[in-house]
C-alpha cells in the first residue's frame, strides 16, 4: 500500500514551502528509518503512477463505466473498450 500525497504545504511562521511532486521531491527527501530503528522493508518513492485506476465497475449483469464514451480518443480504442466491456458481461 502506500500514501498518495500531492500540492503539499508546510507553514512554519511566515515562511510557507510548496510541492507538487509533479518533477521532483522538491525540499523533501526519503531519509530512511532513524538511527538506532530496524530498517525499512521499502521507503517512500515519488511516481507518475503507482497503479492504474480504471473508471468503471462490472456485476455480474453490469457494466458501469465512469465516464461517456466521447471521452475515449480515437474509434478502435473506442472498439476496444466496448469489447472488454461486453466480454465482462459473457463471463
Amino acid at each position: 500500500m502506500g500514501a498518495f500525497v500531492d500540492d503539499t504545504r508546510l507553514v512554519t511562521g511566515t515562511t510557507t514551502e510548496t510541492e507538487g511532486f509533479e518533477t521532483s521531491l522538491g525540499a523533501w527527501s526519503t531519509p530512511g528509518a532513524p538511527a538506532g530503528s530496524p530498517g525499512n522493508a521499502s521507503d517512500w518513492t515519488r511516481s507518475a503512477a503507482l497503479f492504474h485506476s480504471r473508471a468503471a465497475v462490472t456485476t455480474r449483469d453490469t457494466v458501469l463505466l465512469g465516464f461517456g464514451l466521447e471521452h475515449v480518443p480515437g474509434t478502435a480504442e473506442r472498439a476496444r473498450l466496448l469489447g472488454r466491456a461486453l466480454g465482462a458481461l459473457r463471463r
